[in-house]
């Protein structure tokens, strides 16, 4: 019992000896961004933010647990929400009904019923509709549309541009 108290009481001290601004990063929740959040939304956050509704910060990296993310720039790690915003690259999984990056590369995966990357995507795109400016990986889903594929497409109607077989093809389309 004693070993625990001065753990516990070491760990409260480090906690305390440190900056807040490196304290608070750790940990962000939010209920509505940018007024009802711990962080505020200029900032960025590195461990686990929970979203509430809307949570947004400029770059995270972790655990991104709610209903509404959004992440002005950067973002790497597990997004677990209704809806995932990433206004530049995101690196890792984005898993959710509504998922969007808009970074010039994105490495990962989305997978949601609707799926965009704007500026591309290395890696899997699995859901419903999946758009992305380039696909170097697979799309999966009902409807997949890129125009500019290296890999395989899956899915009930397929769109490549610069596909080996056709732009237009039904079930499976690919380019290597």
């Amino acid at each position: 019992m004693k070993n625990k108290l001065l753990l516990l009481a070491s760990a409260a001290l480090m906690l305390t000896a440190m900056p807040a601004a490196q304290a608070e990063k750790f940990f962000q929740f939010g209920v509505f961004a940018p007024d009802i959040q711990i962080i505020p939304a200029n900032s960025s956050v590195a461990g686990l933010r929970i979203d509430f509704v809307y949570g947004e910060n400029t770059t995270m990296s972790g655990l991104d647990l709610g209903f509404v993310h959004s992440t002005t720039q950067s973002f790497s790690g597990a997004g677990l929400g209704l809806v995932n915003l990433v206004g530049g690259e995101m690196t890792g999984a984005q898993l959710g009904f509504f998922n969007r990056t808009r970074g010039s590369g994105s490495c990962g995966a989305q997978l949601g019923l609707v799926n965009f990357a704007e500026g591309g995507i290395k890696g899997a795109q699995l859901g419903f509709f999946n758009k992305a400016s380039s696909v170097s990986g697979l799309q999966l889903g009902l409807v997949n549309s890129t125009p500019n594929l290296h890999g395989l497409q899956i899915g009930l109607i397929n769109f490549a541009d610069n596909s080996a077989i056709s732009p237009i093809m039904p079930f499976v389309n690919w380019k290597f």
